[in-house]
């Protein structure tokens, strides 16, 4: 497929299909049909329409006795609706129609009958009320340019294969009731200003179901009391949503967040403060990715369940056998490994509030590193660190006087977010800024010249189990 561009409007590739031909005279019919609801007397540019031969027609490409192309990129005054002839166009390949303010109404379920079609362009369509194309093979990125078709009531482009991040300029379309993205290719995540279509009594449904959406909901939408007619963010890869109180809260009728990665302490305040006639919140998928590492003899090591929450039991399984459980068990450490830690790790977690779902972390492989010499890390003496949970900053305590050499703050996937290097000879106190840390589970691991410590460090932006 030669690669298509579009200047100011929409623009959708489609795969390529046959068709068996068809004759000349329903391509003129149709484009006749064409000229006719869409006001062509008064386009600014009709040069030989109705006149001379249907490949002299501007705007007109014919090939093979057959039209492959109908492009308007630039305003040419359309002002009307697309006829339900369009369809039988069913050779044309590119259908470009930008930049027509007065262009309005239902696009016709007739377009669905363009299986040679690679690209459509409809653009700037301000009296635009319905754009229904679900369920076609569309792809590539939603247009930003959809933002401008400001009269939409309706805006359906599942079931495609469209790709890219969603557009904030969609939030432009402030009469919207219904925008339906569900079972594409979308990553990234829902642009933070989606918020708005929820501050509205309407009844908005949003359905980004089935995509490859992930990381997080927008913080700030757990500061916003929202109105939800539906919201559908299913089968994606998100981990994180922005906890609510009985102050801010959510309220409506569907609530889809099942098939994630949602760790208890995020769903519980759902569970507890939302108002939803409908809340689908399990089964979730495993939390984490899985981990397969080789350690020194003698090195400590620690896992993270990949959830908290106020009402959460966890139980740890190494190799198949339950090693430890407890309320308190978020978090497994291994100390001194010898070969006798080798082999797989994994948690399950239930909880008493949403007593219908079992969470579980993926596995973690531990092997036992030969190349490396054996490493003691332990010490009697604890490192101390508080407030923990921490916010915007923390203090840390070194139990010794010897000069501090490193500090290092590791996520839960083993990745370094914060390093910093002092030169300390009398004062074992040290502040750090945790500002810019999002909220979860981290390791703090201090390392001076003689020693090294580790220990957990939890980052809560508003609190414990809120």
């Amino acid at each position: 497929m030669k690669p298509q561009t579009l200047l100011a409007g929409i623009y959708f590739l489609l795969a390529p299909l046959t068709f068996n031909g068809q004759v000349l005279e329903q391509d003129s019919l149709a484009l006749v049909a064409f000229y006719n609801n869409t006001g062509g007397p008064n386009w600014y540019d009709n040069s030989n329409w109705l006149t001379g031969p249907v490949s002299t027609w501007n705007g007109v490409t014919v090939e093979s006795e057959r039209v492959k192309e109908l492009k308007f990129y630039s305003d040419n005054n359309l002002n009307g609706v697309l006829p339900e002839e369009i369809g039988n166009l069913n050779e044309i390949e590119k259908l470009v129609i930008s930049n027509n303010p007065s262009l309005s109404g239902i696009l016709p379920n007739t377009i669905g009958q363009l299986l040679n079609l690679l690209g459509i362009g409809i653009g700037d369509c301000s009296l635009l009320e319905f754009l229904k194309l679900p369920q076609n093979s569309l792809t590539g990125p939603i247009p930003p340019e959809l933002g401008n078709c400001d009269n939409l009531w309706e805006l359906l482009l599942n079931d495609n294969l469209l790709s890219g991040t969603i557009p904030a300029e969609l939030t432009g379309l402030t009469k919207l009731y219904r925008l339906y993205l569900q079972n594409n290719q979308l990553a990234g995540s829902l642009p933070e200003n989606f918020c708005e279509f929820f501050l509205d009594p309407d009844d908005f449904s949003l359905s980004v179901s089935n995509n490859k959406l992930g990381d997080s909901l927008p913080e700030s939408w757990g500061n916003l009391n929202l109105i939800i007619g539906s919201l559908d963010i299913s089968g994606n890869h998100f981990t994180y949503i922005p906890p609510v109180t009985s102050n801010c809260h959510w309220e409506g009728t569907y609530l889809h967040i099942e098939e994630n990665k949602l760790p208890y302490e995020y769903i519980e305040p759902h569970y507890q403060y939302d108002a939803f006639f409908y809340f689908y919140y399990y089964p979730q998928q495993f939390l984490l990715e899985e981990i397969d590492t080789l350690l020194p003899l003698g090195s400590n090591y620690w896992i993270y369940s990949g959830t908290q929450g106020e009402f959460t039991y966890y139980e740890w399984r190494h190799n198949g056998i339950v090693i430890g459980e407890g309320p308190d068990l978020d978090t497994l450490f291994l100390e001194n490994i010898s070969y006798n830690d080798t082999g797989i790790y994994y948690c399950q977690a239930t909880n008493s509030l949403l007593g219908s779902m079992t969470l579980r972390r993926n596995e973690v492989h531990i092997g036992i590193d030969t190349g490396s010499n054996i490493i003691n890390r332990s010490s009697q003496k604890s490192l101390r660190v508080y407030p923990n949970p921490a916010n915007e900053k923390i203090t840390i305590e070194i139990p010794d006087k010897n000069r501090l050499v490193d500090i290092k703050i590791y996520n839960i996937n083993g990745r370094c977010v914060s390093e910093k290097k002092l030169n300390l000879y009398s004062n074992t106190k040290i502040k750090l800024a945790t500002e810019e840390l999002k909220p979860g589970i981290y390791l703090l691991q201090a390392k001076t010249e003689n020693t090294g410590y580790t220990t957990k460090l939890i980052i809560s932006k508003r609190g414990i189990n809120r």
